[in-house]
């Protein structure tokens, strides 16, 4: 006896609605196409789809198409709509490029009220200058009590003759803030001392509004005090009165984008940090990240912060973080690739000391090699130096103060497979090292 679809319980069919359509990955505007086609189906379609709350909780809106009165109208009854379907919290997605127009200010003041009442994430994307006369807008949704937003995600890159400062909504359950402007980083709310379920920032910030950045940047740590991510991507001429005299316990990841943060924060102390990345940031300053607050990284990965010919200098600056264990480096050129590995590859002369005792796993993305190369000998050097045991180990081990690496991935850049380096892999993998790429 075959089944049919009709004799599927109605929580089934509504989660099969839900995986198929995916609501949370929907990108465009009002004019959904993936929803309409379900309600025509049948009435049994059509009334599990209006009484299942997920399809209905993520709105997506491109106000680029609101330029007369039948598209406002439209827009007004596909956000009613899914409101009243979704019987709970909403996520909003708005995208702007072009410039405001009159019919849009019914839209922004219906987006102000679901924010301050029934809205869990609020994402904006404006990108254009052309969309500089909608700051007030983004003011007056931003800057009043939220008290369901849970995520906030602000794009704003224009270019406008005053420095816009927007202050975080007054939102006790924020758990995550993704902030990139071109000017400046944001206010806190006056009246809300701590956040304390924020557990992610991402801030980048691409020109600077004379304010102190350092100061700014201890603010975040001292009013998240339960934070597990930061992300700092500043690009502009950093200002800093003194450097950052702090110890956040609870920090996990910090990401690192440009040299400007690197003296205020050499006197952050981060003792429970796992995980780092570091880009743009020049060789000579990397012992004072090492010393201070990257000290206790276990997993490092690194952008293009390593000066042509610095390779030595980058793995000398290790020995500050004896815990290393995985190490990521993307695009390394061949001359200072060849650098550190040789360094890497032996102790230290003067204190017979390994850098990086307990490193494990040592990946290597977006680099050319062909077997002729230099470089292809010190990466097997390395490779056998970090394998086999030491002359003073009595059987076939390592002592304690060196772990044995098992892991040593390259992989070429543009192209999916580390195969195309086999001539190489199958080498290494003879010493019992794996050569995928387990980086996560």
């Amino acid at each position: 006896m075959v089944a049919s679809i009709d004799d599927l319980p109605t929580e089934l069919i509504a989660q099969i609605f839900v995986d198929a359509l995916q609501p949370e990955q929907w990108h465009g505007t009002y004019l959904v196409y993936t929803l309409p086609p379900l309600l025509v189906v049948c009435r049994r379609w059509r009334d599990v789809a209006h009484d299942t709350p997920t399809l209905w909780r993520y709105i997506h809106l491109d106000l680029d198409l609101i330029a007369d009165t039948a598209s406002e109208a439209r827009c007004r009854a596909f956000m009613d709509v899914f409101v009243l379907r979704a019987k709970g919290s909403v996520a909003l997605s708005v995208f702007i490029s072009e410039e405001d127009n009159p019919y849009q200010a019914s839209i922004w003041l219906e987006l102000r009220r679901l924010v301050g009442s029934v809205c869990w994430s609020f994402s904006l994307v404006a990108h254009e200058d052309e969309t500089v006369g909608c700051a007030p807008q983004i003011t007056a949704c931003l800057d009043q009590v939220a008290p369901r937003l849970e995520v906030l995600h602000l794009e704003y890159q224009v270019n406008i003759s005053e420095y816009a400062v927007w202050t975080l909504p007054r939102a006790p359950k924020l758990r995550e803030l993704g902030w990139d402007t071109l000017t400046t980083i944001f206010r806190w709310p006056s009246d809300i001392e701590t956040f304390p379920l924020l557990r992610t920032i991402r801030a980048c910030v691409h020109a600077g509004d004379g304010h102190d950045d350092a100061a700014q940047v201890a603010e975040i740590l001292r009013r998240c005090p339960h934070l597990v991510t930061l992300d700092l991507q500043l690009y502009h001429d950093f200002r800093a009165t003194s450097p950052i005299r702090l110890e956040a316990e609870s920090l996990r990841t910090l990401n690192i984008d440009g040299e400007a943060l690197v003296s205020s924060m050499s006197t952050l102390r981060l003792p429970n940090l796992e995980n780092a990345r570091i880009s743009s940031i020049p060789t000579g300053v990397l012992p004072t990240l090492f010393r201070g607050p990257l000290a206790t990284v276990t997993r490092l990965d690194v952008g293009s912060s390593i000066d042509r010919g610095a390779g030595g200098t980058f793995a000398r600056s290790l020995l500050d973080c004896p815990r290393l264990q995985h190490l990521r480096w993307i695009n390394p050129d061949h001359e200072t690739l060849a650098e550190f590995l040789e360094v890497m590859s032996k102790p230290l002369p003067s204190t017979d000391a390994w850098i990086c005792p307990r490193l494990l796993s040592l990946t290597l993305l977006a680099i050319e090699l062909q077997p002729s190369d230099t470089v292809v000998l010190k990466i097997w050097m390395f490779a056998r130096s970090r394998t086999e045991p030491s002359l003073d180990s009595a059987d076939d081990t390592f002592t304690g103060r060196l772990q044995r690496l098992e892991s040593l991935a390259i992989l070429p850049p543009y192209r999916p497979t580390p195969r195309e380096y086999g001539w190489l892999t199958s080498t290494l993998e003879g010493l019992r090292l794996s050569t995928a790429n387990a980086w996560t």
